[in-house]
C-alpha cells in the first residue's frame, strides 16, 4: 500500500510539474519547508539548521545530546586548524 501511494504522489507531481500552477504550487510547498528552521546554542554558538520534517527538526533538537563526546573532541581542535570530515553522513557536526 505504502508503494502504490507513492508512486501515486510521485506520478501526481511529475503531471502537475508540467503546467505552470503546477509549477508555482510545487515552489510555494518547497519553500515552506525549506523555510523552518530550528535555532541550535551549543557552547556559545548559535546554528540555524533547516528542518523541513520531524526527522531533521529531532536531529537539531538533540544536537547537543546525541553526540557530545564529538562535539567535546571538535570543542578541542586548534584554532586555525583544517578538519576533513569524511563520511559526515548529514554534516550536522560538520557545520559545528
Amino acid at each position: 500500500m505504502k508503494t502504490l501511494l507513492k508512486t501515486l504522489v510521485t506520478v501526481f507531481i511529475r503531471l502537475l510539474s508540467k503546467t505552470s500552477i503546477g509549477r508555482f504550487v510545487e515552489n510555494l510547498l518547497i519553500d515552506e519547508a525549506m523555510n523552518k528552521v530550528t535555532l541550535v546554542n551549543h557552547n556559545g554558538c548559535q546554528l540555524l539548521f533547516t528542518t523541513p520534517n520531524p526527522l531533521t527538526r529531532w536531529r537539531a533538537e538533540t544536537f547537543s545530546q546525541k553526540e557530545p563526546e564529538t562535539l567535546e573532541w571538535i570543542d578541542n581542535i586548534e584554532d586555525g586548524s583544517v578538519l576533513w570530515d569524511i563520511g559526515a553522513n548529514v554534516g550536522l557536526y560538520s557545520i559545528y
